[in-house]
């Protein structure tokens, strides 16, 4: 069983901007499954993603908040009652400056070895994300990417 994905994605934008893009419900509804915080994310809380009717999607804690680098927290699934029985996963978002307005976004979604059905979600979602080039659409905004989003490994 997989229990841990590794995703890569440049992005044509300042870290500090991919950052808050990560935080801003304005720009995850559009580009993160129509899901947003519910409340501004805060190191050592809980926090809850839902949809724009309210419908609980994930929550967790977020573990550590580290603008604009690092974000980390744990990731329990409530859109779907089988994936909710699970335990939660952990999801780890790092930024790294690539170069003069690029980004790296590197997400790496671990502990999911007792959670099959959140892993395989995670996959498939990641995959019907890259199929669609649903990230060209972010370049008629600021942030926009040179390479396509692509899954690196699991292990």
């Amino acid at each position: 069983m997989t229990s841990t994905q590794i995703y890569q994605l440049y992005i044509r934008a300042e870290v500090e901007a991919v950052f808050q893009a990560l935080l801003d419900p304005d720009f995850t509804r559009r580009y993160f499954h129509g899901t947003a915080f519910a409340d501004p994310p805060r190191a050592g809380q809980p926090y809850a993603l839902s949809t724009p009717d309210g419908t609980p999607a994930v929550d967790g804690t977020i573990e550590v908040l580290d603008p604009p680098h690092r974000l980390v927290q744990t990731w329990h699934v409530r859109y779907d009652p089988a994936m909710e029985a699970e335990p939660p996963s952990r999801v780890e978002w790092t930024l790294t400056r690539a170069g003069e307005g690029l980004t790296l976004l590197r997400v790496v979604h671990g502990d999911l070895a007792r959670s099959p059905l959140t892993a395989a979600s995670v996959s498939l979602r990641a995959e019907q994300t890259r199929r669609r080039g649903r990230f060209e659409d972010h370049q008629r905004t600021t942030l926009a990417h040179p390479a396509p989003y692509r899954h690196l490994r699991t292990r």
